[in-house]
């Protein structure tokens, strides 16, 4: 584990030294493809079972917390058609955020060194307002 980390600040490796190899937990990350449904009958999905995605964007949660809103609203809105006013409004988001989130996720497992140098070239260059632009999607959604 430390060798794999090396790279990484000084504390980090300290305390991996620290620590016993029992108490280092390792779960892989598994991707699931993409659904279009998140209703089925008087069922809604929501969250990880909805749309479960991999956490190099940090939106795994905050997308539940979208499910749920939505859910919500839409159910206090429309009583008769509410879990289908969600799945419409939740669906193509979603499943958006959970393609960007691979997309980075594959461009952050780069091994080929370079492939891994024409990445950190490309971040280091790229303009901030890029980036702003990039992800005003996921941050500037309002109901």
């Amino acid at each position: 584990m430390i060798e794999r980390l090396k790279n990484y600040p000084q504390q980090v490796t300290d305390l991996l030294k620290l620590s016993e190899n029992h108490h280092v937990l390792k779960h892989d990350i598994y991707d699931i493809p993409t659904i279009d449904q998140y209703v089925f009958d008087n069922i809604a999905l929501v969250g990880d079972a909805a749309h479960a995605m991999t956490p190099n964007l940090g939106q795994g949660a905050c997308q539940g917390i979208e499910d749920a809103y939505i859910l919500g609203m839409s159910l206090s809105e429309h009583p008769d058609s509410g879990l289908q006013e969600y799945q419409k409004k939740r669906v193509y988001r979603a499943n958006k955020i959970s393609a960007i989130s691979k997309r980075v996720g594959v461009m952050a497992q780069f091994e080929h060194p370079f492939l891994c140098h024409i990445r950190n070239l490309m971040m280091k260059t790229t303009p901030q307002a890029f980036y702003q632009k990039q992800n005003q999607y996921i941050f500037d959604y309002h109901y």
